[in-house]
């Protein structure tokens, strides 16, 4: 599939992300909204675990927000005058990047959640979080990749 294909999918017609367009490879967890998807492996492989935007890893509990790159800003009363866009967030402040390798390939871990979407399918797994962490059967990490920066060093320029 060429790497440019996305489309608005019918199943979002009907929900507030009726704009957003999606990779057709994405593989649905839980129905039609909020959407909930994998990526496919081979698409994780290929790319190398740089996620563009359009297949970003996606948990979501509601609607995506309409937010243009170049538009974006963080904002608010800071000890400088500052008024950063995603650009300038990204010079600014550090970026964490983990990564570690093992013998296999391995992204996010979904460690399950109280409505049994486990990867085991096992009932009673009340995780709730993502972990960009796989484990081998020594619970080593096997594989590691995951850049962001600290919330905390934006949150502390402002008062």
């Amino acid at each position: 599939m060429n790497r440019e294909t996305k489309i608005v999918d019918l199943r979002d017609l009907n929900t507030p992300d009726n704009w957003i367009e999606r990779d057709p490879e994405l593989i649905r967890l839980t129905g039609n909204h909020p959407f909930n998807y994998e990526l496919p492996w081979t698409k994780k492989i290929q790319r190398g675990f740089w996620t563009p935007t359009r297949l970003h890893f996606v948990r979501n509990h509601a609607y995506v927000p309409k937010i243009d790159w170049n538009e974006h800003r963080v904002c608010g009363t800071l000890r400088t005058m500052n008024n950063l866009g995603n650009e300038g967030h990204a010079q600014q402040f550090n970026v964490l990047q983990f990564k570690t390798t093992g013998d296999e390939v391995y992204g996010y871990l979904w460690q399950g959640n109280k409505w049994q979407s486990s990867p085991d399918g096992a009932k009673g797994h009340d995780f709730t979080y993502w972990s960009p962490l796989s484990f081998d059967q020594d619970g080593n990490v096997k594989y590691m990749n995951y850049t962001a920066s600290f919330t905390i060093d934006v949150i502390s320029n402002i008062h």
